[in-house]
Order: C-alpha cells, then sequence, then structure tokens
C-alpha cells in the first residue's frame, strides 16, 4: 500500500490507510461507528456505503443505487444508523447499520422544508440534522425523522448570503460553519441562523 508522501512532506506524520481501489472507488465521504469506518461511494464499481474494520477488513455495503443515486455526504448516529443525502432525488436516505431501509424523506422545491440538491450534513447538540440545501443557497435543520425546523440563509454573495453551500460542521457552541461554495469563503452562523463571520474572499 502507498503511503502518502505529499501529506508527510507537509509535516503530518502518517498513521494508516484504510480502503483500496478494489472496495472504495470514488470516495466522497465517511463516517465512523463504534468499531467501523463508513465510506459512501459514487460511480465507479458502485454507489453504496462500504463498510471497513480498523483492520481495513472489508465488511461489505450497505445500500445501492436503489436508494440512492448521486449521494453526496454521510452521517452516522450513536445507534450507527446511516443518512445519505441524495443530490439526483433531493432526499435524505435512512439506514441501519445493517443496510435495512427505514426512511426516506425530503422533496425537491423551494418552500421550507423542500430541497434541490442536498449535500454536506451534521448533527447539533440535540440530535438535529442541519443540511445544506445546496441549489436554494440555504441551510436547513430537520428532525432526524425529517420534520422541518429552520431556515436560513439565501442567494447572494453579502453577509450571511450563500451560492451553492455545500459542506458544513456544527461546533461545540452551537454554531454552524458552511462552505459557501461559489462564495469562496467560509461563514458561521448561530444557531439561530444569524450570520457571525466569514472567512475567505
Amino acid at each position: 500500500m502507498t503511503l502518502p508522501f505529499e501529506l508527510l512532506r507537509s509535516g503530518y506524520p502518517y498513521y494508516m490507510t484504510l480502503g483500496q481501489r478494489r472496495v472504495t472507488t470514488n470516495p466522497v465521504d465517511i463516517g465512523f461507528g463504534k468499531e467501523n469506518v463508513y465510506v459512501l461511494t459514487r460511480g465507479g464499481l458502485g454507489t453504496w456505503v462500504r463498510v471497513l474494520n480498523w483492520e481495513d477488513e472489508n465488511l461489505g455495503t450497505r445500500g445501492d443505487a436503489s436508494l440512492f443515486q448521486s449521494p453526496a455526504a454521510l452521517l452516522v448516529d450513536e445507534d450507527e444508523n446511516l443518512y445519505v443525502t441524495d443530490e439526483a432525488s433531493h432526499k435524505v436516505v435512512v439506514m441501519d447499520k445493517d443496510g435495512e431501509h427505514i426512511n426516506t424523506w425530503g422533496e425537491k422545491g423551494s418552500e421550507p422544508g423542500q430541497l434541490n440538491r442536498p449535500s454536506g450534513m451534521a448533527f447539533d447538540a440535540e440530535g438535529n440534522i442541519v443540511l445544506s440545501d445546496a441549489m436554494n443557497s440555504r441551510i436547513q435543520r430537520f428532525t432526524r425523522d425529517g420534520k422541518h425546523l429552520q431556515v436560513f440563509g439565501g442567494f447572494g454573495d453579502g453577509e450571511g448570503e450563500l451560492n451553492m453551500p455545500w459542506g458544513l460542521t456544527v461546533d461545540q457552541s452551537g454554531d454552524v460553519l458552511v462552505a459557501d461554495w461559489k462564495n469562496d469563503r467560509v461563514q458561521r452562523f448561530t444557531s439561530e441562523g444569524e450570520f457571525k463571520s466569514a472567512i475567505g474572499s
């Protein structure tokens, strides 16, 4: 297995590599369980969630193209249920750790609670899902079963406005940090959705 020498030259100490091209082609996101690593792959050998352990043993796949066509992001909860955003169907697909389908929620549109190419996700402190609604240029918050709770943002390049938001995270204070893709910056919002600061152009 080839070591990532570019990272080594940049000063990052090498620890380990999981997955190989034969099982993890085109990975787009990862999530972690108690003992396993869940790798969301898209295209190539398959569109599914590949499961590996820390010994790099292949434990099979969860889900397939019948559940999600263009997956963008993956979340794993404390019970190792898997949440996958699907750009193509504008939905969030939920499976248990064995890949059994639990729920699918979301529909295409621009009204609050509707989605247009959902992408990055994160859990907040209450266990709700904060989600980048990319083509609607906004952030939405849902319960795990898809009940709509909040929406903020909107198209533009001003403070608090977004243009194709993608990845996001929620920090310990509850602030939401958003990769504002087409505006080439990262924005920070309070848990109430108020603009707080920005990094980048």
